[in-house]
């Protein structure tokens, strides 16, 4: 006999089934070979498995059960952002004298930026997400209350609360909608990022809604009925609106009358309103969401791990790079409540009409909510958040070179409009960014969004009655372009890492399809009973036949 290296059998069977999933058909292909032998039949059918019909019926149950938390919590955060929302965008006309206002926006991002990092966590582990709802919307009603009689000492008091409260509000939504999201995601196969667009898109487009309908009600209540009276003052007096707007100077001149305070009367009537569009959220969340399980564990006040999760979640790269976006949208966001409000409409048309404008900057937005994820799967993220950039810069360039101008009636309405298409895409598909990046860490990465988010916020407010809006809008233009940069920066690192994985992963699952040949062989074989006397048909398959097998594949 001469001495030649025994044909493997895995080769021959891979050789012979080039156009199979041979790896799902050893069984089938060892029984054409041999007949029919014992064990092998019984080792086609395990492969084959059965549909088991109560798997559907479960994936409907999850499916109903997602969905309506999802649709709860939205219209939970539509009522309260019907109310505090739409209250939050008159602060710097509502209560503008010594900036009462803005100071106690400052007072309230402030906090919540030395509190963003722990208090999410520590709530969250403590009480769940539902509870820490529940306890901040209450908060939210209290520094709504404060608006009824707004002095230093209630707006403060009330703001620095709602402060404290600020960061877990929305992390807690973010951690539910994260939970809920991957759950959604196992169980249909469908990406995470897929499904964190569509339910961040959803959940921005409830709450782009809400303020729409609040402000609409601001509207109605402030407006005294007389259509033409704003609209004497001089061109002197509408030079200082727009850029030029300085609120130092404009607290001094006594002879615009769009800046004065409206009636207690109304103010009371408004306030009223839109606590009870907010408490009406509170008991849509208190009676129909569903508490999701936590894991297992002692839950103390005080978890050092997620307080620690939450620092070293600043030394990550990912997050290192977008941080000047948060920023931005944290910018972006307290401009369009408390400068362009109070400069581009309150200056040149009175306070009445800003109601009428945040209606077309919400509706815009709320469409634009509600379809961004789809259109996000369909273009990609990158394409639409580039989209976005460059509509917020052209608006900033026009506000810096537009003479506002009651005549021009038109595109006091047109620009927050297309300052909602981006602030839409902004808010929904980082929140969803965030939800798919840092999946396994969401409260972590969702309270130093919030951090950064009301840092900007913080800073906007802040500088809000110490410099002329100019100035605001070039500090907005630089914080954009480096956003923009370090994006687009960060959407290569991730393009790379998934490169590399799907290189990685590839090779993985070569691996392991030629082990589990190598297994699948093995087993087939020792179902073999033992033929000592006959003579294989196939002489090249001999190798299979000596009392001791040594395949190897």
């Amino acid at each position: 006999m001469p001495s030649e290296k025994p044909i493997e059998l895995a080769q021959i069977i891979k050789r012979d089934s080039q156009d199979s999933a041979i790896e799902n058909n050893i069984p089938d292909v060892v029984s054409k070979m041999f007949g029919r032998l014992p064990g092998v039949d019984d080792m086609k059918a395990e492969k084959e498995g059965f549909h088991n019909l109560d798997d559907e019926a479960e994936l409907k149950r999850i499916k109903r059960r997602v969905y309506k938390n999802i649709f709860v919590v939205c219209l939970g955060y539509f009522c309260l952002f019907s109310g505090i929302g739409s209250l939050a965008v008159l602060q710097s006309s509502l209560n503008a004298e010594g900036g009462l206002g803005v100071i106690s926006l400052t007072l309230n991002f402030g906090i919540s930026i030395l509190t963003s990092l722990f208090l999410p966590s520590m709530m969250i582990n403590k009480l769940g997400c539902k509870i820490t709802m529940i306890i901040a919307i209450c908060c939210c009603l209290v520094w709504m209350t404060a608006n009824l009689y707004a002095t230093w000492a209630t707006m403060l008091s009330a703001s620095a609360l709602l402060g404290l409260i600020w960061a877990p509000l929305w992390t807690s939504q973010c951690s539910y909608f994260t939970t809920l999201g991957v759950e959604l995601a196992e169980a249909t196969g469908v990406s995470t990022d897929d499904v964190m667009s569509k339910f961040f898109g959803i959940f921005f487009g409830f709450m782009l809604i809400g303020p729409l309908w609040g402000n609409v009600v601001s509207s109605a209540v402030l407006d005294d009925g007389n259509g033409d009276d704003n609209y004497t003052l001089s061109d002197a007096e509408l030079a200082k609106c727009g850029a030029y707007f300085c609120p130092q100077e404009a607290a001094a001149d006594a002879n615009n009358t769009n800046l004065a305070r409206p009636e207690q009367s109304k103010v009371f009537t408004l306030v009223g309103i839109q606590m009870g569009c907010a408490a009406l959220g509170l008991l849509v969340i208190i009676f129909f969401m569903d508490r999701l399980p936590r894991p297992d564990g002692v839950r103390d006040w005080f978890d050092k791990q997620s307080a620690l999760a939450a620092l070293k979640q600043m030394k990550n790269k990912k997050q290192l790079l977008i941080i000047p976006l948060n920023i931005y949208i944290g910018l972006e966001q307290s401009f369009m409540n408390a400068e362009f409000t109070q400069s581009f409409v309150t200056c040149p048309l009175g306070i009445k009409y800003v109601g009428y404008v945040i209606i077309c900057y919400a509706l815009a937005g709320a469409v634009v909510s509600l379809i961004a994820g789809v259109m996000a799967n369909l273009v990609g993220r990158g394409t639409i958040f580039i989209f976005a950039g460059i509509v917020h810069m052209t608006l900033l360039v026009m506000m810096c070179i537009w003479r506002p101008h009651p005549d021009e009636m038109f595109a006091f309405f047109l620009m927050p409009a297309l300052w909602g298409v981006g602030d839409a895409i902004w808010q929904s598909q980082i929140n969803a960014f965030y939800g798919s990046l840092f999946a396994t860490n969401p409260d972590a990465a969702f309270a130093n969004y919030r951090l950064w988010e009301s840092t900007g916020f913080l800073i906007g407010y802040a500088y809000s009655s110490l410099i002329c809006t100019g100035y605001k809008l070039l500090v907005l233009m630089g914080f954009l372009a480096i956003g923009m940069l370090c994006y687009i920066v960060e959407e290569k690192v991730l393009d790379n890492e998934a490169k590399a994985l799907a290189e990685k992963q590839k090779v993985i699952e070569e691996e392991e399809r030629d082990k589990k040949i190598h297994n699948q062989i093995v087993s087939t074989l020792s179902a073999i009973p033992p033929k000592s006397t006959e003579t294989p048909e196939s002489p090249e398959l001999a190798v299979v036949y000596t009392r001791d097998i040594d395949v190897t594949c």
